[in-house]
């Protein structure tokens, strides 16, 4: 018969060892972490980095060696002559899972696979014929994630992370709504939809929010805080918001979908020759391009034309930067066309206020397709971060 007293020890002993499993479990974690960040490291160099004895690094690094999280790396000889056994070093292995980025739009879906950094393997694209109906579109998704995973030689049970961007609001809860240009694109969950080909978490946001994480990731906004991302073609305004250097969604993910352009006269740019850079028509986007080429070559007509609209859109604009007050403003799509011509418009609208503003407007240097890409990897990163860094991803290391 087991006494109160046997139990009392048998779940002594039983917590103890969960304890010693977590223990192990985040000294695993903080040794990747100190690889991750460091480059190649010796045990010594990864000792004195999470402050971890020496025979407990080395019995987790043979442990993270065995799982190939971690890989041996040659030591760098610079004399012919030997001289001693030189000191053994371990990298991170970015090639130990997988990341995919989606970029779905109404006429085309990019997949984009990454390693471990960010670094995209491949990048697959999907022409998407005009109306689709949502199944057709979701097995064209599928289909294309497949298909890049098989080019990049990855698996998706090595799959790490995903995100994928969409056009409309992506509410607080994963659903999308608000479609304006892909039918039926609306009240259902794309996550859900890929959770029998992509094991693992799968975070849907919107499309211009991304692309001002892109910014922040790899553009004209790293190390700003406060900053304001807007794409307007075809009287469409996209707009991605971050205050102190997050991304703000607002209240149920609403943030940035402006959708009225009259109240911020994008309907001028609707009707503009210039929005033919947001048109699939190639004959429009051709119209488009020669204004501009027409500008910069000093025709008075293309250019007079132009700054009428800069003009018309300006005030729109202006309330924007006087409602948030960013550092910057950075703007794309037929905007970032003609910097030259907008952007002063839209400095002098804002001087008319007579007090100095804090924003200044900037073309974006990535463009909103590589903008999106960067924005869905961050988000990945963050989660693959958030996997490995906590030792969800880890197994127990071994007693030591």
């Amino acid at each position: 018969m087991t006494t109160g007293a046997q139990r009392l020890g048998d779940g002594s002993r039983n917590v103890q060892r969960v304890d010693q499993r977590r223990i192990r479990t985040v000294n695993a974690s903080l040794t990747l972490r100190a690889l991750y960040d460091g480059g190649t490291l010796t045990i010594d160099e990864v000792r004195r980095a999470t402050g971890i004895s020496r025979r407990t690094t080395e019995v987790i690094l043979d442990d993270l060696m065995a799982r190939e999280w971690l890989v041996d790396v040659e030591p760098e000889r610079r004399d012919a002559r030997p001289r001693g056994r030189p000191a053994r070093r371990y990298a991170f292995n970015f090639a130990a899972g997988a990341m995919v980025a989606v970029r779905l739009d109404s006429e085309d879906i990019t997949v984009t696979i990454a390693d471990l950094a960010a670094a995209p393997l491949v990048e697959h694209r999907v022409t998407t014929a005009p109306g689709l109906s949502r199944r057709e579109r979701i097995d064209t998704l599928r289909a294309a994630i497949v298909d890049a995973l098989d080019a990049s030689g990855r698996s998706a049970d090595g799959v790490l992370a995903a995100t994928v961007s969409t056009l409309g609001v992506v509410r607080d809860d994963g659903t999308v709504d608000l479609p304006m240009t892909i039918p039926e694109w609306s009240r259902f969950s794309i996550a859900d939809e890929l959770e029998p080909i992509l094991p693992c978490a799968v975070r849907v946001e919107n499309d211009a929010k991304l692309a001002a994480l892109g910014e922040r990731k790899a553009g004209v906004a790293r190390e700003v805080d406060h900053f304001v991302r807007l794409r307007a073609d075809r009287g469409r305004i996209g707009l991605g918001i971050v205050i102190g250097g997050e991304l703000y969604r607002g209240h149920d993910g609403v943030a940035g979908e402006i959708h009225w352009a009259e109240r911020f006269g994008l309907a001028a740019l609707d009707q503009h020759v210039l929005s033919g850079f947001g048109s699939d028509d190639p004959e429009r986007h051709a119209e488009a391009a020669a204004l501009v080429s027409a500008v910069r070559a000093g025709d008075p007509a293309a250019r007079e034309s132009a700054e009428r609209l800069a003009e018309a859109l300006a005030p729109g604009i202006a309330i924007l930067a006087w409602a948030l007050a960013p550092e910057l403003i950075i703007v794309d799509g037929a905007f970032a066309e003609l910097p030259e011509v907008f952007l002063p418009a839209f400095d002098r609208e804002l001087a008319q206020a007579g007090i100095a503003s804090a924003s200044r407007f900037i073309g974006s240097a990535l463009g909103s397709p590589a903008a999106i890409t960067h924005g869905a990897l961050s988000l990945c990163l963050d989660e693959v971060h958030a996997l490995v860094f906590s030792g969800s991803e880890l197994d127990a290391a071994p007693s030591v």
